[in-house]
């Protein structure tokens, strides 16, 4: 067996047994929580209630403006810092200890479960000066999108008001049965968790690397294997344990999965538009393993899309109503597609998304899916704890 090999299955071994570990902490907090509720309120005679079928009012008009608001002008609004466009002295920053040199930018739209925060483009020489500017612009703009998400939020769901009269429990904003849809939250995070962990350690594998290259670095990865401070990974936790999983819910399974639902023939229109734009994606400059994605998004449409065609009938048993299938599964292909900056985490992602958008369907409720994901990213987070806390500076 080649070293490498060796070295790589003991790799992710580590990998499962921190996450293990990571998750049995993050399980005794919860189920010490879901026991102080249930002994107060009583256990329940049954989790999941009868499926209900929830009509929503909003059409393309209404769903376009929302991703308007939430993705496009949220990530305008995230990104006015005002010193982003001049040097600051060495002096300023005597403070912080950098080590490798590297450009960082930032994405345009939604780059992982962290939010979009920044990525890495290369080694490149720059002024320690220059480096420590840029991360204190990413501290800068994770506190813009502290303050312009509840802005965004509430505009979004005062003109899903107005234009077409929608009510907060239409988008599963409500608190009816809220004990059992927490639950039911907490038990689809330790089902989903491990399985979307093992699908990434699979994807991942240097097997892999001559169809799509190198898979690119995570940008919260990015950003605190570069900033040690403990306030910036607070700021982390709270863009990727609170705003993210909110504000994806809320857009992904309060707004567009309840309307593809409702209109299959826009979900048909969808796979149709990524078989093309996957094609698109093969003209990513570069060759050798460094060329970016490559084939791995025509590759995952490939395989993913004769699935939506058998998704609805093998799921027939569990999703009843019409036309509710193919939401779900067209829903979880653009959440995915949110993701591909971080290739390849839309693979697992997308697995990540059918269960949780089955959980909205079923509950008709986002707090499940929010805790899902929630726990999801907060699982990351206490890896990376676990792993970075002897070098923090408090």
């Amino acid at each position: 067996m080649p070293e490498s090999f060796t070295a790589a299955i003991q790799n992710y071994l580590e990998e499962l047994k921190l996450m293990a570990s990571s998750m049995a902490l993050i399980a005794i907090v919860v189920g010490i929580l879901l026991f102080l509720i249930w002994r107060r309120t009583g256990i329940p005679r049954q989790l999941v209630g009868r499926e209900r079928i929830v009509n929503v009012p909003w059409d393309w008009l209404e769903v376009f403006l929302a991703v308007l608001l939430l993705v496009f002008v949220f990530e305008s609004l995230k990104n006015t810092v005002p010193w982003a466009n001049h040097k600051l002295p060495n002096e300023a920053y005597d403070g912080f200890q950098l080590g490798v040199a590297a450009s960082i930018y930032q994405v345009p739209v939604d780059a992982g479960l962290s939010g979009g925060l920044l990525i890495l483009t290369g080694a490149l020489q720059v002024v320690p000066a220059e480096q420590a500017r840029l991360l204190e612009d990413a501290r800068s703009r994770m506190l813009n999108a502290m303050l312009f998400f509840p802005l965004t939020f509430l505009l979004t769901i005062y003109m899903f008001r107005r234009l077409c009269g929608a009510r907060l429990y239409q988008f599963g904003l409500h608190l009816n049965r809220w004990k059992e849809n927490f639950t039911l939250g907490a038990l689809g995070w330790v089902i989903i968790t491990p399985v979307c962990a093992i699908v990434l350690m699979i994807v991942t594998l240097s097997f892999w690397e001559t169809l799509w290259g190198r898979g690119a670095a995570h940008p919260m990865n990015t950003l605190l294997n570069h900033d040690e401070r403990i306030s910036t990974w607070i700021l982390v936790g709270i863009i990727t344990c609170i705003i993210a999983p909110l504000r994806e819910e809320i857009l992904m399974r309060g707004i567009v999965q309840p309307y593809l639902m409702r209109n299959p023939i826009v979900s048909d229109l969808i796979v149709v538009l990524s078989i093309v734009w996957a094609f698109s994606m093969l003209m990513t400059p570069g060759t050798g393993p460094d060329r970016g994605m490559g084939m791995g998004p025509l590759f995952f449409v490939a395989v993913v899309a004769p699935g939506y065609y058998l998704f609805e009938k093998w799921t027939q048993t569990w999703i009843k109503e019409p036309g509710a299938a193919r939401g779900i599964f067209v829903t979880s292909l653009v959440f995915a597609g949110l993701h591909m900056t971080a290739w390849p985490t839309p693979i697992p992602l997308f697995l990540f998304s059918l269960g949780v958008g089955f959980l909205a369907y079923r509950t008709r409720s986002l707090l499940g899916p929010i805790t899902v994901h929630a726990l999801f990213n907060f699982t990351t987070m206490i890896m990376l704890v676990l792993t970075h806390y002897p070098r923090f500076k408090w």
